[in-house]
């Protein structure tokens, strides 16, 4: 069986939590990729697999288990227990290879503002691309979590921030605050 080689995953698919449907458990059979990341981090099988609703996500983003790998333990859940990430990582295609592979970006979900992230990606599906095609943009947010806030409102500083992410990591409050209070400047570079 392709689980012999696997014990750890063997030990959690045991106890019946992981899968719903007999379907749900035969497209994680046959994620190869994502069961050659469960051998190359055997430690995170019971992260990953806790949860039914992030072990249906798992086919379609393996990435996500080097991802927790790289997350320390006492971190981990801040990731695999976040339903709104999850949902993320089915939209947009790149973030869990992200993820594993940024720093910046796994510490940006795992900070303290990481469910106001989650739900202003969750409603602007340009702008969780958006951090996977710009660093800059996660530095802005990790040093001004504020920002999020620009995001679900839509702003025209955040649109600008799209247009120039390397401005994003020098949104100071009073940068910020003459961005917003001459409209006309920050419309003119969001276009």
């Amino acid at each position: 069986s392709r689980l012999d080689a696997l014990p750890q995953v063997t030990h959690e698919l045991r106890d019946g939590r992981s899968f719903a449907t007999q379907q749900q458990f035969e497209a994680f059979l046959s994620g190869e990729p994502l069961l050659e990341r469960l051998r190359a981090h055997p430690d995170v099988a019971a992260d990953v697999l806790g949860s039914p609703k992030l072990a249906v996500v798992l086919p379609t983003a393996p990435e996500f288990v080097t991802a927790v790998a790289r997350t320390p333990k006492e971190s981990r859940p801040a990731l695999t227990g976040n339903g709104s990430l999850h949902v993320l990582l089915i939209r947009t295609r790149d973030l869990a290879g992200a993820l594993a592979d940024r720093d910046d970006l796994r510490h940006l979900f795992l900070s303290a503002s990481r469910t106001r992230l989650t739900a202003a990606l969750l409603a602007d599906q340009k702008a969780a691309r958006a951090l996977i095609d710009a660093p800059s943009l996660v530095a802005g947010l990790r040093l001004y979590p504020s920002l999020i806030d620009e995001i679900t409102g839509g702003s025209a500083l955040w649109r600008a921030l799209l247009r120039h992410p390397g401005l994003a990591p020098l949104m100071k409050g009073q940068l910020r605050r003459s961005l917003n209070q001459y409209a006309g400047v920050t419309r003119l570079l969001a276009e």
